[in-house]
Formats: structure tokens, sequence, C-alpha cells
């Protein structure tokens, strides 16, 4: 059966992780599929399904598989982080700030007075890490910008767009505090599960 075919018919959630494994070792594999792997990858393993090992084990393939179909190599960046004033060193405009608080949102990532739970602001990340936003309406450069599905070039304008938001809300209003500690958490939070975690860099 061809691989298009079986995830046309089969939800990956009841796919059994070897079936997974095989299917990203196979020569053609597209990026759109990798991510969908990938994304379930991530899901299984903070449900407790996964273990580290098979989830870092799988993740290396789909990271290689990605890189492959993009031509392109991830590279190491340094973790953008928020600031108590100001707006420079992270490359993001406060243009590019409110762009990526749409996508975020999009993906259902909240935080404050409106945030759900802190599984559900993690599993949003996880997504806005992973889906492929090539549908989005969005202008080409703002797609390229973010990067491929599972990239580190995805991770770093999540995070910087993160660091951002905190930095621009840090001394407004006290009304913002829920939400920036909700950001300080968040960040933490991608660098050890992607940054670290993911891609294995310190």
């Amino acid at each position: 059966m061809a691989l298009i075919s079986v995830f046309a018919t089969r939800t990956l959630d009841r796919l059994p992780i070897s079936t997974l494994e095989r299917y990203l070792s196979r020569r053609i594999c597209t990026k759109e599929l990798v991510a969908e792997v990938l994304r379930e990858l991530h899901a299984r393993k903070a449900d407790g399904a996964l273990s580290a090992h098979a989830h870092t084990r799988l993740v290396r393939i789909a990271r290689t598989k990605l890189a492959a179909a993009r031509g392109t190599s991830d590279r190491r960046f340094k973790w953008p982080q928020m600031r108590m004033s100001g707006f420079g060193g992270s490359g993001i405009t406060r243009l590019d700030a409110e762009v990526a608080r749409g996508i975020l949102k999009h993906v259902g990532y909240t935080v404050g007075r409106e945030s759900g739970t802190v599984a559900q602001r993690r599993s949003a990340l996880r997504k806005a890490f992973t889906t492929v936003f090539a549908d989005a309406q969005l202008p080409r450069h703002y797609l390229e910008a973010w990067g491929g599905p599972s990239s580190a070039k995805r991770l770093y304008r999540m995070a910087a767009s993160i660091a951002a938001f905190g930095t621009l809300a840090t001394g407004r209003s006290a009304s913002l505090e829920l939400a920036i500690g909700h950001w300080e958490e968040d960040l933490a939070w991608l660098y050890r599960e992607l940054y670290v975690g993911y891609f294995g860099w310190r």
C-alpha cells in the first residue's frame, strides 16, 4: 500500500511505533508526512506512551529526512532572552511580533487570563513547531521567516517571538503579570524540550 494511502485511511495515533519508523525509513517521504509523524511522536512522549530514548531516536531519523527534503541543515542559534526593557537583539520587529501572535493564536496558544492549562499551552507550542504553514494566509516572506516544520528556524522564530512578547509587556501594566509569567515559563520549556531535548544543543 502506498504511503499516502496509508495516511489517508488511518490516523497516526492508531499506528504502532514500528510502523511509523518504517515509514520514516522509506526513500520517498514528503515533508508534510514527516511533520505529521513528528507531531505524533511529540504527543506520545508528552502522554508517556513513548520513552525518551525511542523518541530521540525516531526524531533524529525524521530530522534527517526533513533536512534532506529542504536541502539544508539546522544550525545552532543563540537562545533568545526576555529583556527588562528595549526591543533590540532578537531580529523581531513589533510588526513581526504581532504576526507571530496571530500565528500562535491560530494553533491555540494563549496566555494570561485567556490561557488554558499548562498542558494545553505546551500542546499548542508543539503544534506550532510541527505545523506546515504553507496554506496560511500570510505573505511569503513571513512563511519563509518561520521556516519548515520542526526546523531550527521555526524554533528560533517561536522563541524570539515569545521573548519579544514578554519584553514588550514588561512594566506596562500589572494586569499583564500573569501573561509575562506564562511567557517566561513557556520560553524555558521550549529551551528544555526542543533546544536541548530535540536538537541536543546547550
